[in-house]
């Protein structure tokens, strides 16, 4: 009876080392899987950083090409390949952060694109910058030829207000002028007296005298001189029919008593004038106003007693 539980102990003893040896290989296969799945998974986490960090080098680089963008727009400058440049890596981005790996071809490719944008971007900010100070020297001298127009300008304006004094001075200057005037009466009988004062039946026509003063500012031409008699009631005499009319004077219209033309030579010439009223003087101061070119030039006084 010894023998048989002899034999049931060394089976049980290759069943339990059976058991030990499937055990052991188990527990290393379990082991050796999880290492691999531990590696994998750090594989994938380090492949999902880097697509982020890639992606997020992409996303600032997008931002330099929106302040490009704005600061090109600001100068006025045409952006539709640079809007079409900004729409391209727009869909590379997108389309990195959706791929699930990064292989050494697509890793080399976005290095590349990485520099590529870059000196892009270096390239248009020194453009950019070329202009803006092209623009600040158009600048600067727009505002010089603008300085130099307003002073143009102060002195265009300068020298109208001098030609205008100028002008008004040569005016002044080429006034006429009577000299030397005198006054004398004829009576009925064609007598003349000299003198300012006479008396009403002694005035049948008035003698008036005067010399055209020298004047090397005044054109020589022929010069319409103008007479004027006004009786003490402050009445002008005149008569339309006799070669009176109507002048202006300081702007007003007034009447004349008679006219005549005179070729002006600058020599001093005399002028003549003989009134005859048609009718008797009344008592008081009657005047004689000469005018030329709408300037009064000289003028007498008549006293009638």
């Amino acid at each position: 009876m010894a023998e048989p539980r002899k034999n049931n102990s060394t089976i049980y003893l290759v069943i339990i080392a059976i058991l030990v040896v499937v055990i052991g290989y188990l527990i290393f296969n379990q082991n050796k899987q999880s290492e691999t799945i531990e590696q994998q998974t750090e594989t994938i986490a380090t492949q999902d950083a880097e697509i982020t960090e890639k992606a997020k080098e992409l996303d600032g680089l997008r931002l330099e090409y929106a302040r490009v963008l704005e600061e090109r727009t600001q100068l006025g400058l045409n952006n539709d390949t640079l809007n079409a440049q900004i729409a391209s890596l727009d869909m590379t981005i997108r389309q990195l952060k959706r791929s699930g790996k990064l292989n050494a071809e697509k890793r080399a490719e976005l290095e590349k694109l990485v520099q590529e944008l870059k000196a892009d971007i270096e390239a248009r900010d020194q453009e950019i910058a070329q202009l803006r100070q092209q623009v600040d020297s158009l600048g600067k001298e727009n505002t010089t030829l603008q300085s130099e127009k307003q002073e143009m300008g102060s002195q265009i304006e300068n020298l109208k207000s001098t030609e205008k004094q100028l002008s008004e001075k040569v005016a002044i200057a080429s006034r006429m002028k009577a000299e030397n005037v005198a006054l004398s009466v004829f009576n009925e009988k064609g007598k003349e007296r000299e003198g300012n004062e006479h008396k009403a039946k002694n005035i049948d026509k008035v003698k008036l005298v005067f010399n055209l003063a020298k004047n090397d500012v005044a054109e020589k031409n022929v010069k319409e001189i103008l007479l004027k008699v006004t009786d003490p009631s402050g009445t002008v005499l005149y008569d339309l029919s006799v070669g009176g009319g109507i002048f202006t004077f300081n702007g007003e219209k007034s009447f004349y008593t008679a006219k005549q033309d005179v070729a002006f030579d600058n020599s001093g010439q005399k002028v003549e004038f003989i009134y005859s009223k048609g009718m008797p003087f009344i008592k008081g101061n009657h005047t004689f106003e000469f005018f030329c070119e709408g300037h009064k030039i000289g003028d007498a006084a008549l006293l009638v007693k």
